[in-house]
């Protein structure tokens, strides 16, 4: 192979990366609470700070944070929810995370919940892709701080992506580096 093949080759891996580089990226949360130390049974407000692995904040998204499930049993008011309502309401509440004049920052409300631990998923909805999603648990007893780090995988490429990211590349590099030698080889035994 002449020395002029090399950079084309060079080139082709760049193109590669960049078309895989396209991808959304992983994205980084920090969840709290308005107040701090929420207090069971009372709404409370939620605030996500969100970043991407470069450390810049991330606009323009839509989150939702989801009460999923709780780790216990969980103690119900029985007057909390009267047998005459109308509406059927989910078993947990949602919150509707909405950009706020802070860049990176989404906040929205999540309705009262009993003292206890739960699953909370805080979830990237997207019409065209698979919804990024993370989970943490939340405790409500009166006393601890609403801190919790969460990491959104990238989405979007789904099963091709993988197969580039973990099948592709390593192949590719393989056969970069054999051409590499074996032209190294043959220049070194002209």
């Amino acid at each position: 192979m002449k020395p002029l093949h090399r950079p084309g080759l060079l080139l082709a891996l760049f193109l590669l990366l960049s078309s895989c580089a396209a991808y959304p990226e992983v994205l980084f949360a920090r969840l709290s609470s308005t107040p701090t130390v929420p207090q069971p049974g009372e709404p409370f407000a939620l605030e996500v700070m969100l970043t991407d692995s470069d450390g810049e904040e991330v606009v323009g998204l839509t989150l939702v944070a989801r009460v999923v499930e709780a780790y216990a049993e969980v103690a119900v008011d029985p007057g909390a929810n009267d047998a005459g309502s109308d509406a059927q309401e989910s078993e947990y509440p949602e919150a509707r995370l909405l950009g706020s004049a802070r860049q990176g920052v989404y906040q929205g409300e999540l309705g009262p919940l009993p003292a206890g631990s739960y699953r909370i998923s805080l979830v990237e909805p997207a019409a065209d892709r698979e919804a990024a999603t993370a989970s943490g648990v939340l405790t409500l007893d009166g006393s601890t701080p609403v801190e919790l780090a969460l990491v959104l995988p990238a989405s979007g490429g789904g099963l091709g992506s993988w197969v580039v990211w973990l099948v592709g590349l390593p192949l590719l590099a393989a056969v970069l580096v054999t051409l590499l030698l074996l032209t190294a080889r043959k220049d070194r035994a002209d």
